[in-house]
Order: structure tokens, then sequence, then C-alpha cells
């Protein structure tokens, strides 16, 4: 995550999750197993859904923006790329005192393969995914590619799984707008009073 903060507003960016990569050990009712996202998943999920949200904690009563305003996200050749410009006074704090510690998004999936023989825990390939939020974590959200679930009804009809992925480098950096310039400057004048003494002096003969 790269974070740059101005006066009143952070620009936040960085990749969200790296597609293909296999995930720690997860949990889920009980059930362990390890978890990818199939390459292409995330850039067809951004194709389908023109108003991901992005989110403080996913709490979604702390929404910072979407895709119609201040979010650009898309897959690369890496993963789930975002960046977003945030107004938001707590999140420029959080983020001028380095209290932000991650990205994490909030999907449903729409097809998955289960590998049984991945060693002695399964492994899930999620090949389709709808993808309908990404969250910047501060200091109190520790990242750690980690599952759970929450119940958000009004964005969609199936729990959404959250999944948050280990930052290992979080860089910030501050920059001030220009100064302005100075409306009066010390200088040497005399040459130029020199010059009017010489043009008054021609007129005078």
């Amino acid at each position: 995550m790269k974070v740059r903060v101005y006066d009143n507003k952070a620009i936040i960016s960085g990749y969200v999750n790296v597609a293909e990569r296999i995930s720690k050990r997860l949990k889920e009712n009980g059930i362990e197993f390890y978890e990818k996202i199939k390459e292409g998943a995330f850039g067809d999920a951004v194709r389908r859904n023109n108003n991901i949200k992005i989110l403080l904690n996913h709490d979604y009563k702390r929404e910072l923006g979407n895709t119609n305003q201040n979010l650009t996200i898309y897959e690369d050749s890496i993963g789930l790329y975002a960046e977003a410009e945030i107004t938001d006074e707590e999140v420029v704090m959080k983020a001028r005192n380095n209290q932000l510690s991650g990205w994490s998004f909030g999907f449903v999936p729409l097809k998955e393969e289960i590998n049984e023989n991945y060693g002695n825990i399964p492994l899930r390939t999620v090949e389709s995914l709808n993808l309908y939020e990404v969250s910047i974590l501060d200091s109190d959200h520790i990242p750690a590619y980690n599952s759970m679930s929450l119940n958000v009804r009004d964005i969609a009809s199936e729990p959404l799984e959250v999944r948050s992925y280990e930052q290992i480098n979080i860089e910030v950096e501050e920059e001030k707008p220009p100064q302005e310039e100075e409306l009066q400057r010390d200088f040497d004048n005399s040459i130029f009073i020199a010059e009017i003494d010489k043009f008054l002096n021609e007129r005078k003969k």
C-alpha cells in the first residue's frame, strides 16, 4: 500500500489481492482450507459492477466513495489494483499518522473448484465472483489474509465473504503543496535605478 498525504486529502493505492496466490490457512464454518482467486476473476467482476464501494474497515456506514467518484480499480497481470483519493478527515489523519494497515475486499463467489488433494487441507479456487467493495483497514484491523462473512442484505442476497491479505510494505509520503512565491523579495535594485537615472538624464539633454 502506498499513501500520499496532502493538506486535506490522501491518495491511497496498491494491490488489494494477488491473483493465483495461495492464501494462508483459512477457517470458515469449522472447515479449514486454502484459497486462491483465479486470474481474470477480478477483471470480470469489475466489468460487471460499475459501483464498487470503498469503505473503512468494511463498515457500510463509513463509505469513502465508489468507482463512480474517487475509486479506480482494475486487474492487471499481478492482481487487483486500486487507487482512491480520500478526503474523509479521519482517514486523512490516520494516513498522516501512519495508522493505515492495508487493503481488504468483500465478495460473493459465483463459481469455485475444490481440490481435495492439496496436502491434507483442501484448496479452494474461486473462478468467478461478484466484487462489492474494497476496504482500507486501519491499525486496529491488521490484515493477514483471513476469512469472515458479513450479512449486508442491501448489498447482496448472500453473505459477503471478506478477505484481507498481509501488506508487507506500507509506504507513506507527505507531500506539501508548492509554496506561494513571496510577494516581497530582497533584491539588488541598483541597476534598475541607474537605468532610470540614465533615461532621465538623456531626456534633459
